[in-house]
């Protein structure tokens, strides 16, 4: 009888277990759908394990009890809680968000623009602003985290972009995909122009990046430098193509970019998604954008050898057997290396073709490195030096203005006049 008792005590402790933790599973597959979540930061994912271990997590849902309380219900109930980051004493506005409440500046918030420019510009708000449990506004349909963000760029503890004292650009990305949803659907003007400055720099539309390191700025908010080289440039290219892509023409001008970064991925990473962690789901792109990407992807890794380095065939077929140009002058001897113009060319070309340097690479903005340019500066007359830089710097303009159409984009001037076409409707 006691090992019957024994038996049936362990089957129901097995049983309890076993719905928890599929309770706990089906609660983080559903964050995991949205991109806008899918971050390195470990300061984010602290506060979305907060948000969903919260109490109180789901009280602004319908189908919670505390979902259907009114604010004065919810403070009897001790459900709303003083943010202890953005809380201003000299603040003229108390605003409730989810289960937080901050007292804020009325004239801060109306320079967001939108719905907080309706509500608090030109005096047209009346309210009194009280810490006695009667806020003066609650904000529907967004987070506690999405309008710390908010704050943050009003009261400028943050930014989403600047350029650092050494002339390198700085992006604050999960600000930037966080913010995105939240300037959509409160129509925050000034914040989407600070987010396009921004992504401009990861994003560029506005002619060919003068170096390769011009289009990848600092990334903000990552956890190490493993991360941020690391992982995150596998995952950031499916955040953005599946973020951009979900608010129209709104976000249009970087879109070719957003693909040529998806291009640098492997065909597995297209297609399966890149883990995130340890504990996390693949981030996978939308599953309309695969083919497009794999397209475009082949696309641009040809265009390396057909586009950006057609002159090395040009030069391989037309001259020599010395001369590596019409101007060539002959040899420029180095440290006893006897070599003239074109047999240093062909010789580099042969180490290139067997090293696979001209075959399949995704980076085709990028041309010439540094290394490769001192080579041909240190061994070839200055005419055929001369030359080749013109020959990379035209290659790397004509790959540019066909990067959209790699994508089913269009060329250049579509894509612009698109994304001039919805910062006008911003306007009306």
């Amino acid at each position: 009888m006691a090992l019957l008792e024994h038996h049936h005590h362990c089957s129901k402790h097995f049983h309890f277990k076993k719905i928890k933790v599929r309770i706990v599973k089906a609660i983080s597959d559903s964050l995991k759908e949205n991109p806008r979540y899918l971050t390195r930061s470990v300061q984010h994912k602290r506060r979305l394990k907060y948000r969903w271990n919260h109490p109180y997590a789901g009280y602004n849902s319908p189908n919670t009890a505390a979902g259907r309380m009114t604010l004065e219900q919810r403070y009897k109930a001790d459900l709303i809680t003083k943010d202890t980051q953005f809380w201003k004493e000299d603040g003229d506005v108390c605003l409730v968000v989810e289960a937080v409440e901050f007292r804020v500046h009325m004239d801060k918030m109306a320079s967001a623009g939108g719905i907080y420019a309706d509500m608090f510009g030109e005096g047209r708000f009346k309210g009194e602003c009280t810490s006695a449990r009667t806020p003066a506004a609650f904000v529907p349909d967004t987070t506690a985290m999405e309008f710390r963000f908010l704050l943050a760029i009003l009261y400028e503890t943050s930014v989403i972009s600047t350029v650092l004292p050494n002339g390198k650009t700085w992006l604050y990305w999960e600000a930037v995909l966080i913010l995105i949803p939240l300037v959509e659907r409160q129509r925050l003007r000034s914040i989407r122009e600070k987010i396009l400055v921004g992504l401009e720099m990861l994003f560029p539309s506005k002619g060919v990046p003068a170096t390769p390191a011009s289009f990848k700025p600092i990334i903000g908010g990552m956890e190490n430098e493993r991360h941020r080289w690391g992982s995150f440039f596998r995952v950031f290219p499916i955040q953005a193509v599946n973020s951009f892509s979900q608010y129209g023409n709104s976000y249009a001008a970087f879109m070719p970019m957003a693909y040529y970064h998806v291009a640098q991925l492997s065909v597995e990473d297209i297609i399966n998604g890149v883990e995130d962690g340890e504990d996390d789901q693949p981030v996978k792109l939308l599953e309309d954008f695969i083919p497009i990407c794999i397209k475009g992807r082949e696309a641009v890794r040809r265009s390396c050898s057909t586009v950006l380095f057609r002159w090395i065939f040009d030069i391989i077929s037309t001259y020599g057997p010395e001369k590596a140009s019409e101007c060539c002058t002959g040899a420029k001897a180095k440290k006893g290396d006897k070599l003239k113009c074109f047999p240093f060319f062909k010789k580099l070309y042969t180490h290139y073709r067997e090293s696979k340097f001209l075959d399949g690479r995704g980076n085709a903005l990028e041309g010439l490195n540094e290394d490769a340019v001192g080579l041909f500066k240190y061994y070839m007359c200055d005419p055929c030096y001369q030359l080749v830089l013109k020959a990379n710097e035209d290659g790397l303009k004509e790959n540019w203005e066909r990067l959209p159409g790699y994508f089913g984009l269009g060329t250049w001037e579509e894509v612009l006049e698109a994304q001039a076409g919805a910062d006008r409707a911003w306007d009306s």
